[in-house]
């Protein structure tokens, strides 16, 4: 319901240009003139991607930026931190249509940490995901080779470890090259995947969906949640009342077992998977239970 109420699509019949309706506001957006981004954030052991949640790894206390990558279809920049925060507040978001390679990373620290909120997302993973599932793979290289747009390099596997302090000015702007190699390869791939026929309605659920990611919102019902706390905690007291028990017997597996096998039933027993012994089976999704 939010997506079609929010969001109305309609394209024209060339991929020139097309007219993005959001919140009754008329965007035009010029697949041209996307605004390629692309962040180099600082990543060393036990603080990782491949060990973290993407959300995790946001917001976590040390996350850092490198530096930024930017193809805005005029001209590309390799920001400091300090140099998009300027650049980002003189830009109208409202109007603005963003593309990455996986744009769950990226626009989740545009938002979080540079309150940078696009009208429109495009996501290459994403189309990619859509298009070959996992025949070709999701890896930008991988999407790149497959295209034959070029070749990601590995810069950032030198990076490992690194703080920002920790670059020479060399080493720096030699990551800076790296990152636009990768802006540049999203934005080719995007434009092949466009040549292909990628779906373009399919377009709109991907930047509905990265944005339940980057700009999540829930409205609370709270008369209703007020009146559920009431009605749970009634039911928790009458459920108590019915065994004649202090909860602390049910909140204590050791006293709880000692319950049931007062009762005649032997407590149901499992293998931990944390210290590999053997413990009182008790989760409600445990068979014995």
């Amino acid at each position: 319901r939010l997506s079609q109420a929010r969001h109305r699509c309609l394209w024209s019949d060339t991929w020139g240009s097309h007219v993005v309706k959001i919140l009754d506001h008329d965007i035009d957006i010029d697949v041209e003139h996307i605004v390629w981004l692309d962040f180099e954030t600082a990543y060393g052991e036990g603080y990782t991607l491949s060990k973290m949640p993407t959300e995790a790894y946001i917001r976590d206390a040390r996350f850092e930026t490198i530096g930024i990558g930017i193809d805005d279809g005029d001209e590309k920049r390799w920001l400091e931190h300090d140099e998009f925060k300027c650049w980002a507040k003189e830009i109208d978001w409202s109007q603005v249509a963003v593309g990455a390679h996986n744009s769950m990373f990226d626009l989740l620290i545009a938002s979080h940490h540079y309150d940078v909120h696009p009208a429109f997302i495009v996501d290459t993973l994403s189309m990619g995901r859509a298009l070959f599932g996992t025949q070709v793979g999701g890896s930008l290289q991988k999407l790149a080779r497959y295209f034959g747009v070029g070749e990601k390099g590995d810069e950032v596997v030198r990076a490992k470890g690194k703080r920002r302090e920790d670059f020479t000015q060399e080493e720096w702007l030699a990551y800076g090259d790296y990152c636009l190699n990768d802006t540049a390869l999203a934005k080719a791939i995007f434009h092949k995947m466009l040549d292909d026929g990628f779906p373009e309605g399919e377009l709109l659920n991907i930047d509905t969906t990265v944005k339940m990611f980057t700009e999540p919102k829930f409205v609370l019902n709270k008369p209703l949640l007020e009146e559920f706390l009431v009605e749970e905690r009634q039911k928790k007291k009458s459920l108590l009342e019915r065994i004649e028990k202090d909860k602390s017997i049910v909140l204590s597996n050791d006293k709880f077992a000692a319950l049931l096998i007062d009762l005649g039933e032997e407590p149901p027993l499992k293998i931990s998977s944390r210290t590999g012994k053997e413990t009182w089976a008790f989760t409600k999704t445990d068979p014995g239970m």
